[in-house]
């Protein structure tokens, strides 16, 4: 008897389009509305961050004390985990270069101002 409400394949495979899709409709609505770029790429961040635990919420049945877990419904969520890291880790770097460029631009503004250290 399953009480869970997704088999892991679906879950897995609706993660791993919803990981790529978040990005994707992030991108699109800074586009059309780009004063609110970094709450879309915010929501987006937050949405793959969660996407592997509600994945395996929603596909993994609860267990009762005296049962035993199959080894191998762990490892059905190792796509969805490793997309959802390097995904967040581009992310990670596209943040760091955006604050890279603005503290640059803060240093090149602030000494063509004629101000000494």
């Amino acid at each position: 008897m399953d009480d869970s409400v997704l088999s892991s394949d679906v879950a897995v495979v609706l993660g791993l389009i919803g990981n790529i899709a978040a990005p994707l409709a992030a991108f699109w609505a800074a586009g059309k509305l780009p004063r609110f770029r970094l709450w879309f790429h915010g929501l987006a961040f937050l949405a793959i961050l969660v996407s592997p635990i509600l994945a395996m919420i929603l596909s993994v049945p609860e267990m009762l004390v005296d049962e035993e877990d199959i080894p191998v419904s762990r490892f059905a969520f190792l796509p969805l985990i490793v997309e959802a890291a390097i995904i967040l880790f581009l992310y990670c770097l596209a943040g760091a270069m955006m604050l890279s460029k603005s503290v640059h631009s803060a240093i090149s503004s602030w000494r063509g101002a004629d101000r000494y250290l």
